[in-house]
């Protein structure tokens, strides 16, 4: 489960670091990055073939959901819980995610992820950061879609994928986020969809060094996004 992350740089300098465009208008950095949020996204356009860094809402609604959330007289925020997490052991064949696994897939930038830890009297947040270059930043797998409301607004939203947790990691959270190194990035976001089956060994935690430590529990309030949130509880 992959339920808050952070992407404490903006925009412009995450897109750099990508080789993208940078279309989210410089966005904001996020100690606290939560579902519903329009959050930071890599995207590949295979008619321009360009990657652009976009915001997206987190939690994918596929266009066929709403549109059955609309025949029933209802509003699809409402009646459908949008997928913040998709499980890479079955993303390519649940309904949910498995067009959009074929031909949508993303790759979602961020500096580490929280992680809730159970203790002796309550749950404890624990930081989980990905060891990168200076010249880098981490990308987990993602998928998107695109859905329009009755009145032809659109909406684009995206789910993070998540794998069985490394061994290094294991004894804080059974799963983490699927992440997408370097010499990836690529072939994930540019893999046609007649291929797509050819990504599967790549929903796996792999190796990378995983930094973690404990913060305070302020960051379990959204409101609270600064970066005395990732701050060291022992520090």
């Amino acid at each position: 489960m992959c339920g808050r992350y952070l992407l404490d740089m903006p925009g412009a300098t995450v897109a750099q670091l990508l080789q993208a465009l940078d279309r989210t208008d410089n966005a904001l950095p996020t100690w606290n990055a939560a579902p519903s949020q329009l959050l930071p996204v890599l995207g590949w356009n295979p008619d321009t073939r360009e990657r652009s860094l976009v915001k997206m809402e987190w939690g994918l609604v596929p266009q066929w959901a709403a549109d059955a959330a609309h025949a029933s007289g209802g509003a699809s925020s409402q009646r459908l819980k949008p997928q913040i997490n998709a499980r890479g052991e079955s993303v390519a064949e649940r309904p949910m995610f498995r067009t959009a696994f074929s031909k949508r897939r993303c790759l979602i930038p961020m500096r580490g992820w929280y992680e809730w830890v159970r203790g002796p009297q309550r749950k404890h947040p624990w930081v989980l950061q990905p060891v990168v270059g200076e010249d880098d930043i981490a990308t987990a797998a993602g998928l998107w879609e695109r859905w329009r409301s009755e009145d032809g607004t659109p909406h684009d939203t995206f789910a993070i994928i998540t794998c069985e947790a490394a061994p290094q990691i294991h004894h804080l959270h059974s799963r983490q986020p699927v992440l997408i190194g370097a010499a990836d990035r690529q072939r994930w976001l540019e893999t046609p969809p007649g291929e797509a089956v050819t990504l599967h060994g790549l929903l796996q935690a792999g190796e990378p060094a995983i930094d973690a430590w404990e913060v305070d529990t302020a960051v379990n309030a959204v409101s609270n996004n600064s970066p005395e949130v990732i701050r060291p509880i022992d520090a």
